[in-house]
């Protein structure tokens, strides 16, 4: 990216790109700057959105995102990272420590400073499905997040996401035992949630679906889980850097060697526990979640597979497996591009891939599908405006082309990868996660729908 030329007017026309680790470094050795020159009995920001012109929760976000910066450029910045990562490690009462030091930006309900999901999405009445004469979709929850939420019994669904309206749930067909006896009885029943898959268009090679129904690509739109409607309030703030990702960051330091006055553990606990008072979530269902194999520290977890058998939401009992998930998790619902840079940096999930990924098919090898994209492609306008520039920027990059449209072009943070034969893939379908959703007996469906006032149906019923 442009840093050195950049803003400079001795150059307008021609400005050079310099390459991810120097800027990387430059941001690194920037941050610990700025957190050494802020003095405390200075002159306050006369405007701060962020912290009202406490300067100290200030010191507290440049350090501990020095910290962030560092994890995440170990693969390529080496010792240079793991420097800052020990340095910020070995003064941590110098960063954020309390939810009280979130770092959030502010909104009001007052006109243009309004929250922008709230802009995008209620107040200019084209995407939210709740406002009057709306005609898009508010953002929905992904079939593989839905599949994850499923495997752990994660109380964190119920509160990331909006139940789906009664008429509009998917009915599901499944077969419930009895405590009565031991007879089988087929039941439909309607769902509160379901996720919206990246994969619902089906790839040539995925013979063994032919002919199948597909319960989940082929239900109506509106039969997917919304984002909480409390994600779209007029003034909620945005979170940009938040006490429970801080813990997460140093437990991972912890983890690896580089200090700490608690255990890699006890970060990351402590990082589930502020997430979950953040939501609201109560200790016990907390404290439940906390105990599940994938959950609890050295623990292997099981999950589903995702309902096309590609992939699946199992946790490995490696303790930096454990810290990764517990982020990715936390980053709902304003960290998507954490979300996006903690993916390319570990690989911690194997995602599904996105099979109707439109846009132009020079971008992928194989325009039929897509794998998470390395790195997003400059805009026209440096093409245009600044050639010599961005000539500077596919040198820096080493492209193996003409341009930089190669979305699978791999940054130098990001861990090595292949992205698969999607096409090749065994796919089959698995509803397993999505069964027995109030319980395995016919009793607990009868109990679940007295409690929430749906129906179900008894189709048929087997005697031995």
């Amino acid at each position: 990216m442009p840093l050195y030329q950049a803003n400079n007017p001795e150059y307008l026309s021609t400005i050079l790109f310099e390459n991810e680790d120097t800027v990387y470094s430059y941001v690194l050795s920037t941050l610990k700057d700025a957190a050494s020159r802020i003095q405390l009995n200075g002159d306050k920001l006369k405007y701060d959105a962020v912290y009202n012109g406490n300067l100290q929760n200030w010191i507290k976000f440049a350090n501990t995102m020095r910290l962030k910066i560092a994890i995440r450029t170990q693969r390529n910045m080496g010792a240079v990272a793991r420097q800052h990562i020990t340095e910020v490690m070995a003064n941590e009462s110098a960063t954020i420590s309390t939810e009280a030091e979130t770092a959030k930006m502010s909104f009001e309900n007052v006109n243009n400073n309004e929250n922008p999901y709230f802009i995008k999405y209620i107040k200019s009445n084209q995407y939210f499905p709740y406002a009057p004469g709306a005609t898009g979709q508010a953002p929905k929850m992904s079939e593989f997040l839905f599949t994850v939420f499923r495997s752990y019994k994660d109380p964190r669904l119920s509160v990331y996401y909006d139940t789906v309206p009664t008429a509009n749930r998917l009915i599901l067909t499944d077969t419930l035992s009895s405590t009565a006896d031991d007879s089988l009885r087929v039941v439909t029943y309607p769902i509160p949630y379901l996720g919206q898959p990246k994969a619902g268009t089906k790839l040539a090679g995925w013979t063994a679906l032919a002919g199948q129904p597909d319960i989940i690509g082929g239900s109506n739109i509106n039969s997917y889980s919304n984002a909480n409607p409390v994600i779209y309030q007029v003034g909620r703030p945005i979170i940009m850097l938040s006490y429970a990702e801080a813990l997460f960051l140093k437990a991972e330091a912890a983890q690896m060697g580089l200090g700490g006055s608690l255990s890699a553990e006890q970060y990351y606990y402590a990082g589930i526990d502020a997430n979950f008072a953040y939501w609201n979530i109560s200790t016990a269902l907390r404290d439940e979640y906390k105990g599940r194999d994938g959950i609890k520290w050295n623990t292997t977890g099981i999950g589903f597979n995702n309902y096309l058998s590609l992939t699946n939401a199992n946790i490995a009992a490696d303790p930096l497996t454990k810290i990764w998930v517990q982020r990715w998790l936390n980053y709902f619902p304003d960290g998507g591009f954490d979300c996006w840079c903690l993916e390319r940096r570990t690989r911690v999930f194997r995602l599904p891939p996105h099979t109707n990924p439109g846009g132009n098919s020079s971008y992928s090898a194989n325009p039929t599908y897509s794998d998470v994209p390395g790195r997003m492609s400059y805009p026209l306008s440096v093409v245009n405006l600044n050639p010599v520039g961005y000539q500077s920027a596919l040198k820096e990059l080493g492209v193996s082309r003409t341009d930089d449209y190669d979305i699978y072009q791999p940054l130098h943070f990001a861990k090595p990868y292949t992205v698969p034969d999607w096409n090749s893939e065994p796919a089959a379908y698995d509803y397993r996660f999505i069964q027995k959703w109030y319980g395995a007996t016919i009793q607990e469906l009868a109990a679940a729908a007295q409690r929430d006032g749906f129906r179900y149906v008894i189709t048929q019923t087997y005697h031995p």
